[in-house]
């Protein structure tokens, strides 16, 4: 009799805790073996540049209910950061400016480079969640 019990509630916990941590959001959502394109609020061309810097101020959208955490920056060579909120509350936006400096990029003519955000989220429940998105600076020398 325990043993029954206790696999019954063994069933109810596991899936109580599946249902509560494979949810996701559906912008999020991936199909199997396909590549999703960069956003376009996520990519910024700068066409011809002249100067030896350009920069272009990128928005991070927090439509959650707990504050979202900017931990990392992934970028290339010749790319710079400059972090404008770090921390972004729930239900609010936050900002970076990516700068290029032409004299730091190898490439002559067209460039495209990506930059890599890594954010952390502690949801309800302490379930913590961390992403990764891409935003893409495109111009030509």
């Amino acid at each position: 009799m325990k043993l029954k019990k206790l696999s019954l509630l063994f069933v109810l916990i596991f899936a109580i805790s599946f249902t509560g941590f494979s949810q996701g959001d559906d912008e999020e959502g991936q199909m199997f073996g396909s590549k999703r394109e960069v956003p376009s609020f996520s990519q910024h061309d700068f066409g011809q540049i002249t100067q030896d810097v350009v920069e272009h101020t990128f928005t991070i959208k927090n439509n959650s209910i707990a504050e979202l955490v900017v931990s990392e920056f992934i970028i290339p060579d010749g790319v710079g950061i400059i972090l404008v909120d770090k921390v972004i509350k729930k239900k609010s936006e936050g900002k970076f400016i990516v700068t290029v400096n032409k004299n730091y990029i190898d490439e002559v003519g067209e460039f495209s480079k990506a930059i890599v955000v890594k954010t952390v989220q502690k949801k309800p429940m302490g379930v913590i969640e961390t992403k990764e998105t891409t935003y893409i600076v495109k111009g030509k020398f």
